[in-house]
C-alpha cells in the first residue's frame, strides 16, 4: 500500500517525508479508526482516506516525529472513522423494515 501512496507524491523529498509519517503512525491510526468502528476493513478504509488527506496537505507537517503530528493524524483517522459511523448507522437506519412495526400495528 505505501508504494501507491509513494507514487501520489512527486519529489524524493515529499516520499522520504510520507513514508517516515507512514510507518510510525499507521498503527497508532488503525488503532484509533477500530475503537471507533470495531471492523478492520472499515478502520482499514479510515486510515486509508486519512492517508489521502495527509498527502494533499503535506506541506503543513513540518516535523515528523512531534506530539503535534501525532495529535493532527490522530485527529483526521478519528474524524474519518466517525464518519464512517454514522454513515453505517444511518444505512442500518434507512434499511430498517418497518413493515414488521406496521404489522403489530393493525
Amino acid at each position: 500500500m505505501l508504494s501507491l501512496y509513494l507514487a501520489l507524491l512527486d519529489t524524493t523529498e515529499e516520499k522520504g517525508k510520507f513514508e517516515q509519517l507512514y510507518l510510525l503512525y499507521r498503527q497508532d491510526m488503525f488503532k484509533t479508526a477500530y475503537s471507533i468502528l470495531k471492523n478492520d476493513f472499515e478502520a482499514e478504509d479510515a486510515v486509508h482516506e486519512a492517508f489521502i488527506i495527509v498527502i494533499k496537505n503535506l506541506e503543513k507537517i513540518s516535523e515528523i516525529k512531534c506530539p503535534q503530528t501525532h495529535a493532527y493524524l490522530i485527529i483526521i483517522v478519528k474524524n474519518l472513522a466517525f464518519k464512517i459511523y454514522n454513515e453505517r448507522k444511518k444505512r442500518q437506519y434507512d434499511e430498517f423494515d418497518y413493515s414488521e412495526i406496521l404489522d403489530t400495528i393493525d
